[in-house]
């Protein structure tokens, strides 16, 4: 065989397999584009979500619009956006939590959380911050917020106290749970835990830790590979979506292969997929059908393969690409998958040109 026409064959395997894998991958985000489209329909003319809209609501669109990779600004409903809702009622953000989880929206949106409707969030959450407890909201903390707190800090490159990572450490019970209120004497939950393991991660912090909590997770985890809010519970044990989804996102953040959390080859993501209804929507558990807006939204983090925090200051230094309203993360891999397509016929037809006809 000519040299010529073996490199021209050598491309082309490449190329394919590259595209195999590439299309493989989007599997990874299976279901999401379907969840954003119901979540649109969700939408209130004044950008916001809920019934009525409210910032809560709008906070948990506002992470899973972007952890799927969809432009924000696309999302307008009689010309308003989520952001639009959000900065018009800023003011009724109250709390470290509130003030960490819009921080973790704002972020990958490309707002700035330091002046956002003439608000520094940023400053907000940093005066929460007890130094006496290490606690932030003080005496009135939970671990949930702390966790946000922490991650939402480290997603604007702001430092983080030591103080208050040990004390979430420190919150952590004999099993390796976390209980919402920190008494680490009480039954932790999937959901508590699921945060703490991010927010350890994100900070590169006491990899002990979540070892252990990653041991408990396994420990709660049902027999058709998902999790249920507790572990026992007197309020039951089914597995619900929005417990599922959290967990997966740890997994995610602790490094964990998903494959190796299969109960009878049937994944935790498959467990979450089916709890979604054929309009796009999450149900919360299997034995109640209706359709539920915070599974919903709570899942599409988890299907995209994104933890907490999902974007970094230092990492948002452009414009994000003007991707459709929903469906944007498979769109955005599927334009790469073209792109590297195209740049393996340039390679070769270089390759053609290098070594001329023969």
């Amino acid at each position: 065989m000519k040299r010529p026409e073996l490199h021209r064959r050598i491309w082309c395997a490449v190329s394919l397999a590259l595209l195999f894998s590439l299309c493989i991958a989007t599997v990874v985000g299976a279901g999401a584009p379907e969840a954003l489209e119901w979540l649109k329909s969700q939408q209130n003319p004044d950008g916001g979500f809920g019934e009525p809209s409210a910032v809560g609501s709008t906070i948990e669109a506002m992470l899973a619009i972007t952890a799927a990779g969809a432009d924000i600004t696309q999302w307008t409903a009689d010309g308003n956006t989520p952001v639009d809702f959000l900065r018009a009622h800023v003011n009724e953000v109250e709390g470290a939590g509130a003030t960490a989880k819009l921080i973790l929206a704002l972020v990958p949106a490309g707002e700035d959380p330091m002046n956002f409707g003439g608000v520094n969030l940023v400053k907000m959450l940093e005066e929460s911050y007890d130094d006496t407890t290490g606690r932030f909201d003080g005496e009135n903390g939970t671990v949930p917020a702390q966790a946000l707190a922490i991650m939402a800090l480290e997603s604007v490159g702001r430092p983080v106290e030591k103080k208050a990572i040990n004390w979430l450490v420190e919150a952590q019970t004999g099993d390796g749970s976390w209980a919402w209120n920190g008494d680490p004497s009480a039954q932790g939950d999937t959901n508590t835990t699921a945060l703490a393991i991010q927010a350890l991660a994100a900070v590169n912090a006491r990899p002990d830790a979540v070892e252990r909590a990653v041991a408990y997770l396994r420990s709660v985890q049902n027999e058709d590979a998902g999790w249920p809010y507790q572990k026992p519970s007197e309020y039951g044990t089914d597995t619900d979506a929005n417990s599922t989804a959290y967990v997966i996102q740890a997994l995610y953040a602790a490094g964990e292969n998903l494959s190796g959390w299969a109960v009878n080859g049937v994944s935790p993501l498959d467990t979450l997929m089916s709890l979604q209804k054929d309009t796009g929507a999450f149900q919360w558990q299997a034995a109640v059908p209706d359709e539920n807006f915070l599974a919903t939204t709570q899942a599409v983090p988890a299907l995209a393969g994104k933890p907490f925090p999902l974007a970094t200051l230092s990492r948002v230094t452009v414009t994000p690409a003007r991707l459709p309203a929903t469906g944007g993360a498979l769109s955005l891999r599927l334009a790469f998958v073209a792109a590297l397509a195209g740049l393996a016929l340039v390679v070769t037809g270089l390759g053609r040109r290098r070594w001329g006809p023969q």
